[in-house]
């Protein structure tokens, strides 16, 4: 393993971490609505239909954020 391939798997790590505070924190605050939060699609029981719709949904929040 050379030191690109150190610096990526750090930075895949510190990325995963980041992930999942995000993830925690937006499924904490947000409601149980019958609804995906990205598609509207109904549900039972979870806040987005697949990971896909929750990744989504992660990546406009950052955008939103970011923008202030």
């Amino acid at each position: 393993m050379d030191f690109i391939d150190d610096a990526t798997e750090k930075e895949q790590c510190i990325l995963d971490k980041r992930i999942a505070e995000i993830r925690q924190r937006s499924e904490v605050r947000k409601p149980f609505t019958g609804k995906c939060y990205f598609c509207y699609e109904p549900l039972e029981q979870r806040l987005f239909c697949d990971n896909d719709c929750s990744l989504d949904f992660e990546r406009l929040e950052n955008q939103k954020l970011q923008r202030g």
